[in-house]
């Protein structure tokens, strides 16, 4: 499955449970998205960040306008 995405960084905290990553088809200078595993969920939450700087994509799909603090938390 990592053959899909690239410049792939796993959280330091959730591990492959919360990944930001440029799609493969994405420019260099594109933005990231994140991918995340929620409990009681089916299935990964796929969204844009629309930052090209992946820290604070991290830090944007940790926050609280993502579907992690709406749906609940990252499954362990």
């Amino acid at each position: 499955m990592s053959a899909t995405y690239k410049d792939r960084q796993d959280s330091k905290i959730y591990g492959s449970r919360l990944i930001v990553f440029r799609r493969k088809d994405s420019p260099e200078d594109g933005s990231f998205s994140f991918r995340a595993k929620i409990e009681g969920h089916n299935g990964y939450i796929r969204r844009t960040t629309k930052e090209t700087n992946p820290d604070k994509a991290m830090q944007l799909s940790l926050s609280s306008k993502t579907p992690i603090k709406l749906f609940g938390k990252l499954s362990l």
